[in-house]
């Protein structure tokens, strides 16, 4: 296997078409990971950071793709420390490692291999349980590196699509169940609610912009959110 690390920004356009049919391929598959949205992330939040992508290739296949960038300074830390693109600002969920199930083992070997050299301490959040990134941690974990977890939030999941409401309500407990009536109930006694749907541009923009304001105002005396720093 060849591991490759692409530092130039202008090298990640030809890497759309086989990076999204990676991420297909791969048990990561998610927005958070696509290049659409990684790209323009890097592109407009990337503050001072240095692009440091690994890619791993097989026959001249690509088999996994680590989404780094190299920070000079980490806020704890006064050295250059490999994030995930998408670490901090705009809230990326669910990052990791983008890897093809079927060759996961000797991809995680590859990259692996690549951070003993290059001795980089790596800062890994908004990874899930069983994640690639946990993996290749639990590789580096068994020769020596020091590995430290720490839960830093909870994602709510609904799954969806539901064949009904009705039904949806029924796979939560009961008394999510009761608590969600009793507050839609109040919220229609107390307020004139209404459900609307944007459909035109420009109504779509209108409530980007509500949602955003609503979002500010709700987080402003809890410390301020990076949701919608910018």
């Amino acid at each position: 296997m060849r591991v490759e690390v692409i530092r130039d920004p202008a090298h990640l356009a030809g890497l759309r078409a086989e990076w999204t049919a990676l991420l297909r391929a791969s048990p990561a598959d998610g927005l958070f990971l696509t290049w659409e949205w990684l790209t323009a992330w890097w592109a407009h939040l990337s503050a001072g950071a240095r692009l440091h992508l690994v890619t791993v290739r097989s026959g001249g296949e690509l088999t996994a793709v680590a989404p780094f960038l190299l920070r000079r300074r980490a806020p704890e830390a006064p050295f250059p420390v490999l994030e995930f693109l998408g670490t901090g600002s705009a809230g990326s969920d669910y990052l990791d490692l983008i890897v093809r199930d079927s060759s996961a083992a000797g991809s995680l070997d590859a990259l692996a291999g690549y951070l003993r050299g290059a001795r980089l301490p790596l800062r890994l959040g908004q990874l899930r349980a069983g994640s690639a990134a946990a993996a290749l941690a639990a590789r580096l974990g068994g020769e020596g590196w020091r590995a430290t977890v720490e839960e830093a939030g909870v994602c709510p999941v609904a799954v969806w699509p539901q064949p009904s409401w009705d039904v949806y309500m029924s796979t939560l407990t009961r008394k999510h169940r009761t608590d969600f009536r009793r507050c839609l109930a109040n919220l229609h006694r107390q307020f004139d609610v209404r459900f609307e749907q944007a459909v035109t541009e420009g109504e779509t923009q209108e409530a980007l912009d509500i949602l955003v304001s609503l979002h500010d105002a709700r987080w402003r005396d809890r410390g301020g959110s990076t949701a919608f720093h910018t």
